[in-house]
């Protein structure tokens, strides 16, 4: 039995309970009907499409739209396109839904995902007709979105990063490092700035433009530099952190060209800020 049949949905289950098991709160959707009774029916939330909580997004999808590559569970889907296609109330709901996709890339926030089962909306005019429905136990992730377009791939499971750079590689076990024991002040940098340039890199090295390096996990390796050095009062945030290759790292650092390749990161770091 494939992942595919095991996450096939066969019972019919109310998504008010569902987005309320997936940690959404949902005591607002009485506010319209009245009683708690009717809540479940409540037309302002049950069609909805998309959830967003502060640490999660929960998302509507349908079984038959999911693929299966090697054992991972994928679905690719562009709301975004749908609301320039579409009429009505599911321009708002395509929307809400693209908006949900962003925040979850932009944050990296886990997708809860509600599995659907029955006839798919194929054409104008036609109604989508739920007949079971399940909360996947397994959380899902942005694997790819692409902002130009809106085109997105889901992946079931939590991804691995796909930049790494000398931290996160220590941590990960990438490099194993000779460990002693010394006494010492350190600055820590911020994880987050240095996942945000990684990402702004895209595997590309922001000096000379060769890709990074590929690891054996299948990351993208590459070494993150404070152009100015915190020791010299530089600022631990994205625009004054590049993304290098280990040699024009190595350079900035101790080359016979530093000066020249720290105003050329500089100027760099000028024209995306």
């Amino acid at each position: 039995m494939t992942i595919l049949d095991e996450i096939k949905p066969t019972r019919r289950q109310r998504l008010y309970d569902l987005v309320r098991d997936a940690g959404i709160d949902v005591s607002h959707w009485e506010t319209t009907k009245g009683n708690s009774s009717s809540a479940a029916s409540n037309p302002k939330y049950c069609y909805n499409w998309s959830f967003v909580r502060d640490d999660v997004v929960v998302l509507n999808l349908w079984h038959q739209e999911m693929e299966e590559t090697e054992g991972v569970v994928r679905c690719a889907l562009n709301p975004r396109e749908t609301a320039r296609q579409d009429t009505c109330v599911r321009v708002a709901r395509a929307q809400q839904m693209d908006l949900a996709l962003r925040q979850a890339k932009m944050a990296h926030l886990p997708i809860r995902v509600i599995i659907n089962a029955g006839a798919r909306k194929k054409a104008s005019g036609n109604t989508s007709q739920v007949k079971h429905r399940l909360l996947d136990s397994v959380e899902w992730s942005v694997e790819s979105y692409d902002t130009l377009t809106g085109h997105c791939t889901l992946a079931r499971g939590k991804p691995q990063p796909v930049f790494i750079d000398q931290f996160t590689a220590w941590a990960e076990g990438f490099e194993s490092p000779k460990k002693k024991t010394v006494t010492t002040e350190v600055t820590e940098r911020c994880s987050k700035v240095r996942r945000q340039v990684l990402e702004r890199a895209n595997g590309y090295c922001e000096y000379c433009k060769s890709p990074g390096l590929n690891t054996p996990t299948g990351q993208i390796f590459l070494e993150t530099h404070h152009v100015i050095p915190l020791s010299e009062g530089g600022p631990d945030k994205p625009d004054n952190v590049v993304a290098l290759c280990p040699n024009h790292h190595r350079e900035a650092h101790h080359g016979a060209t530093q000066d020249s390749i720290r105003q050329q990161l500089l100027a760099h770091l000028k024209t995306i800020a």
